[in-house]
């Protein structure tokens, strides 16, 4: 769980939305078998702006999902990342027009600092990918300080943290991830 914190950390933004799912009833995830299957889930990170960082206001987007098998092992995380309209948003910004930077441009020197990531891949222009493969123990621990809960209906995930995840850009942070089952 703190690859996973430590991701959107690296992101440098924040997650804004409302209750996008209704009024789920939700319980603690009582054992890995209700993980069994694909869970996909899309978020727009909101990012504020930050005229003293040079940070126009803008978004990113996210596909996320997670793969699980009853009895493995293992749990694949994957996550989709669009930088494209930051990069646009960003290149117009007058501050960076004077320094001839163009979206194209910012990309280039974005795309050197993924690649230097482990589990990163630039998966097209303005795409780059995180895939991970966490053991299953990460997310089934007693003394985990973050919660994994399921809805009644069993086609609802939500990854809850304890300590909202913020990125120190005036942000408010967010404490949970909900995806559905696929």
């Amino acid at each position: 769980m703190k690859k996973i914190l430590m991701l959107f950390v690296i992101l440098g933004c924040t997650v804004q939305y409302g209750n996008l799912f209704g009024n789920d009833i939700w319980k603690d995830l009582q054992n890995m078998d209700q993980l069994h299957g694909t869970w996909e889930g899309f978020l727009i990170i909101d990012i504020p702006q930050n005229k003293e960082q040079y940070l126009p206001e803008s978004s990113l987007e996210l596909a996320l999902s997670l793969e699980y098998s009853r009895g493995s092992q293992n749990i694949n995380l994957n996550m989709r990342i669009n930088l494209g309209k930051l990069l646009f948003d960003w290149a117009n910004i007058p501050e960076v027009q004077m320094l001839g930077f163009s979206a194209d441009m910012l990309w280039d020197i974005i795309v050197m600092g993924f690649e230097a990531i482990d589990g990163f891949t630039v998966s097209g222009k303005y795409y780059v990918d995180f895939s991970m493969s966490e053991d299953v123990s990460a997310f089934n621990t007693a003394d985990s300080v973050n919660q994994i809960q399921i809805n009644e209906q069993g086609n609802r995930i939500k990854f809850i943290f304890d300590d909202a995840v913020s990125f120190d850009l005036g942000d408010i942070g967010f404490n949970e991830i909900i995806l559905q089952k696929k």
